[in-house]
């Protein structure tokens, strides 16, 4: 029964596993693919073990001065011994498939919480509930479950971090030229635990966000399907107003304040390009939360109201 019950968790879970599995498979391939050609080269090639491949017939192969200086220079095996677990976690988070987590969230978590909770608001299942519990414990009750499912963007986070330890060796020693590339600032590098910590409560943050959106749109909308449709539209209309209403016509024309745009890009608070990023990302999320909490808390709060609807959608 529980996993019947809870059978739209799982199958988040497994979506979002799919996403990662795939991300370090596109990180992993050209490197490992580098690797292969590079030892067959040099064992074939270079150290001359069986000249009559193919490969070795390249006319850039084939020219001894350009191959030594391959062989001496473009080793990829140290590339790959040399990777560290932060910059693994962070290519994978910001640059690979996984990266659109952050537009399928929210519906990922509209899912997982509206398909449940919808099921027993529409089939009266509520009514039951309230004769062995008063409506507050019931809020209560279903607000853990929502607790439970705003976890799997920031368990998906940790699974790709542990997946990274192990396949650098628990290797969290990087070298300076890792200031060049994309993914680098400093907090998540000279302060990773704080960074990913910092990470991980934003997104939680976010993710309860989110389900407050979806469990908006239950009450008046009959079919769980509908609800999830709706309460993704709806957030995109949020996105729209603080993105366009908010920040480009109110702050930015009107007040003329110079604030950093990505604040204003709920969409868009996975990938930190500067230090204070970190800061301000959750603060905004903690609004965004309080906000949508309390209007939610209102809505909820006349219990013959959702009772009746409940009734209604029954019918």
């Amino acid at each position: 029964m529980k996993l019947k019950l809870n059978k739209f968790l799982y199958l988040s879970y497994f979506l979002i596993i799919v996403l990662i599995g795939i991300s370090f498979f596109n990180f992993y391939k050209p490197i490992f693919e580098s690797v292969n050609k590079y030892n067959t080269i040099k064992e074939n090639c270079y150290l001359k073990k069986n000249t009559d491949l193919p490969i070795c017939k390249d006319k850039f192969v084939s020219d001894w001065k350009w191959l030594e200086y391959y062989i001496k220079n473009n080793n990829p095996n140290e590339k790959l011994n040399n990777l560290d677990a932060i910059t693994v976690t962070l290519e994978i988070i910001e640059h690979e498939i996984y990266t659109n987590i952050q537009f399928l969230a929210p519906l990922i978590i509209m899912i997982a919480v509206v398909f449940k909770l919808h099921s027993e608001y529409s089939n009266c299942t509520i009514k039951n509930y309230l004769t062995r519990m008063n409506y507050k414990d019931y809020l209560k009750s279903k607000y853990k479950y929502i607790f439970r499912a705003s976890l799997i963007i920031p368990v998906s986070l940790m699974i790709i971090f542990i997946i990274a330890c192990f396949m650098t060796g628990f290797n969290f020693n990087y070298s300076d030229s890792v200031k060049n590339i994309a993914v680098y600032t400093k907090i998540k590098y000279q302060a990773f635990p704080l960074y990913f910590f910092l990470l991980l409560l934003t997104q939680y943050i976010m993710c309860l966000f989110y389900a407050n959106i979806g469990i908006f749109v239950i009450k008046k909308t009959k079919n769980s399907i509908l609800a999830v449709v709706l309460g993704y539209i709806l957030f995109l209309i949020i996105d729209i107003i603080i993105y366009c209403v908010l920040y480009a016509f109110i702050l930015l024309k009107i007040l003329h304040l110079q604030i950093p745009l990505d604040v204003f890009n709920i969409t868009g608070y996975l990938i930190i390009r500067n230090d204070y990023e970190v800061i301000l990302f959750l603060i905004s999320s903690i609004i965004l939360f309080v906000i949508s909490f309390i209007i939610l808390k209102k809505y909820y709060k006349n219990k013959e109201e959702v009772v009746c609807y409940s009734e209604r959608q029954n019918a």
